[in-house]
């Protein structure tokens, strides 16, 4: 980093030994711009690159791609129709350069926490949105193809508040998704729980635990 506030949210070990870090810097106090950094396998800069327009940007989730490029998935309010948080894609070469950049909307703000290349070649996001103050955040996993074209998407209504945190794929070829769900037992006694959400390949939800 710099002289700013920079901040790694995410990482991955390359398939050369080293080492790919995805985060946002904020300079000034302005709004935040992506910071994606790769080292070799001591931890030594190779290149550093910045993603952003004049609104706020962060990434939560880095893949190395089957061509040996990068996908980062986050939010961004530069590049929504709307100026609100959306989910981001971003898909860049090998040197971290830029190819493409995609985002989706579901409701008020949405924020993509976890991506997956899946076995066609295509990406699975997983994140959360935020509604109403009734019901303030749900879970939302959306499926693209290779160039980022959405082909399905769920959204998961908990009783009370939903907030996501991991997905993998699992070996049937749907997904596992976790977090926490709160219920409001009773006046001002909001008790939280684990969930596991699992999906088939196709979207459908099979079960919720």
């Amino acid at each position: 980093g710099e002289q700013t506030d920079d901040i790694a949210t995410c990482v991955i070990q390359t398939n050369d030994g080293g080492y790919a870090l995805g985060g946002y810097w904020i300079e000034d106090d302005a709004s935040e711009d992506v910071l994606f950094v790769k080292t070799d396998s001591s931890g030594n800069v190779q290149w550093t690159r910045t993603y952003g327009g004049a609104g706020g940007e962060s990434v939560y989730s880095v893949v190395q791609t089957s061509e040996g490029g990068y996908a980062l998935a986050g939010v961004t309010t530069s590049y929504s129709d709307e100026g609100k948080p959306d989910f981001w894609l971003v898909k860049t070469d090998s040197n971290g350069v830029m190819e493409w950049n995609k985002t989706y909307t579901e409701q008020n703000t949405d924020c993509a926490k976890s991506l997956i290349q899946t076995r066609d070649g295509g990406y699975t996001l997983a994140g959360f949105v935020r509604q109403t103050i009734i019901n303030p955040s749900d879970v939302w996993v959306i499926n693209v193809d290779s160039t980022a074209n959405s082909i399905w998407n769920i959204t998961w209504e908990s009783v009370e508040y939903a907030m996501f945190n991991s997905m993998i794929q699992t070996r049937d070829g749907g997904y596992l998704v976790s977090g926490a769900t709160s219920y409001l037992r009773d006046f001002f006694d909001l008790s939280s729980f684990m969930f596991l959400l699992k999906i088939d390949a196709d979207g459908i939800i099979q079960w919720i635990k």
